[in-house]
Parts: structure tokens; sequence; C-alpha cells
């Protein structure tokens, strides 16, 4: 019984050992008798996820500013055992953590601006 983890076990015996002959008795007792074999049962036990784990470091895309973290659970608690069910779900939870990520946006330059007023150096002649 898996239920309960609890076992039965039984034996006969029969009256041929030697057979009653020539007006003589036949046995006296039982021919059937139960036992427990409770040691060579198990009780069913279904599995159970354990808490999830704490959530992983981000992983930033910085071409678009994305970024995803993870936490996993396993079926441990407790361990399914003597034809339990495993647990019934995903042992993979994924999130996102885009406020910890930043796009990537490499320098440029403006335009030119207009040409200053010429500054002329009226020692060399030069400006």
């Amino acid at each position: 019984n898996h239920i309960d983890g609890t076992g039965v076990k039984n034996r006969t015996r029969i009256c041929t050992n030697p057979r009653p002959s020539c007006f003589g008795k036949s046995c006296n007792g039982t021919t059937l008798e139960n036992g427990n074999c409770n040691e060579k049962c198990c009780k069913t036990i279904h599995g159970g996820f354990t808490e999830w784990s704490q959530w992983s470091e981000c992983e930033c895309n910085h071409i678009d500013g994305t970024g995803v973290k993870n936490r996993t659970r396993i079926c441990t608690n407790p361990r399914p055992s003597c034809f339990g069910k495993s647990c019934n779900g995903t042992t993979l939870e994924n999130g996102n953590c885009n406020e910890k990520c930043c796009k990537t946006i490499h320098g440029g330059f403006t335009e030119w601006s207009q040409w200053s007023e010429c500054e002329c150096n009226h020692i060399d002649g030069t400006g």
C-alpha cells in the first residue's frame, strides 16, 4: 500500500506431509497465515519545488539597453519517491532588469561652426 507505506504477506500449507490415511486424522489448524512486511514497502511521496533561488546578476545588452536576469528552483522539497509524481511546472524563470542597463551611444561631432573673425598678427603679418 503506497499510500501509507504498509505491506502484507501470506503463506499457506497443506496437509500432505504425510497425507492422512488409514483412519488417520486430518491436520488441525489453519492453512493460511498472514504477516506484515512494512520494511519492504515505501510510502508514495510526490515531489515538491524548493523556493526560488536569488535572481542572477543582470546581463545587459548594450546594443538596445535591455537586461535579463533569471532564477531557478528544483524538485527536491521533497524529492519524489516510491512511484510519486515529479513536480509540475517550470524550473527557470526569466525577468527583465532594463533599469540596470544602458544603451551604448558613441560620441559624435556637431557640424562645424562659422569661422571666427580673423585675428591678425601685425608683427609677422600672418593671420
